[in-house]
C-alpha cells in the first residue's frame, strides 16, 4: 500500500486494512463527501497487461449489474489499481 495514501482523490479516507493476498489488498474506508459513509477499497497489483485488462473490464461492467456492488470510483496508478466500491 506503500503507492496510495491515506486519502484518495481528496475524498476516500483508507481507515484500516480488511485483508491481503498475492494479488492486492482490501480496506476499510469512508467516503469525505458523503457524509462518512463506509465504503470497500479494492488496491489490484499490476502484475501484467491481462490483469490490467482484468480490472478494466471489472470497472467498466461493475455500475451495469444490480445484484454487483456498486462502484463508485476507479483509480489507475503505475504499478496498481484502486476501486472504490
Amino acid at each position: 500500500m506503500s503507492e496510495i495514501s491515506k486519502v484518495l482523490q481528496n475524498r476516500y479516507e483508507i481507515k484500516s486494512l480488511l485483508g491481503q493476498g498475492g494479488m492486492g489488498a482490501i480496506f476499510e474506508g469512508i467516503d469525505l463527501k458523503l457524509g462518512g459513509s463506509r465504503v470497500a477499497i479494492k488496491q489490484a497489483l499490476l502484475t501484467s497487461d491481462s490483469a490490467r485488462r482484468a480490472f478494466e473490464r471489472e470497472a467498466i461492467c461493475s455500475p451495469n449489474y444490480r445484484t454487483l456492488i456498486c462502484l463508485k470510483s476507479a483509480i489507475i496508478l503505475p504499478k496498481a489499481m484502486i476501486t472504490i466500491l
